[in-house]
């Protein structure tokens, strides 16, 4: 995760931050979005990676290693609902935003 964060904390072309100018503010507004729409806060330490689609961003829960299994949120979220694993890890995930990336966007 310190890795990412060095790389592209800032700013990615690999992975998307959708309408946000920085991690920190999609930290922040996804965060209240759940909160606002669903009524529904995390307990668990978790840091969101990815919009890849809207309202159902990608993230990983940081109390689970160094290589974290991804998650996905769920379309209308509930406390005992909230996400679905999406296959891989943080590691493979990053890797395959990359080649995705770089097969798309050449030079």
């Amino acid at each position: 995760m310190k890795e990412l964060l060095s790389l592209a904390g800032n700013f990615c072309h690999a992975l998307d931050y959708s309408v946000y100018d920085s991690q920190e503010e999609l930290q922040a507004e996804e965060r209240e979005e759940l909160k606002d729409l669903y009524d529904l806060t995390i307990e668990r330490p978790f840091f969101f990676i990815d919009l890849v689609s809207h309202g159902l961003p990608v993230f990983i829960f940081l109390d689970e290693g160094d290589n974290p299994p991804v998650n996905q949120m769920v379309n209308h979220p509930t406390i005992k609902h909230y996400y679905e694993r999406v296959g891989g890890t943080l590691q493979s995930y990053v890797i395959s935003r990359i080649r995705y990336y770089q097969k798309w966007y050449p030079g």
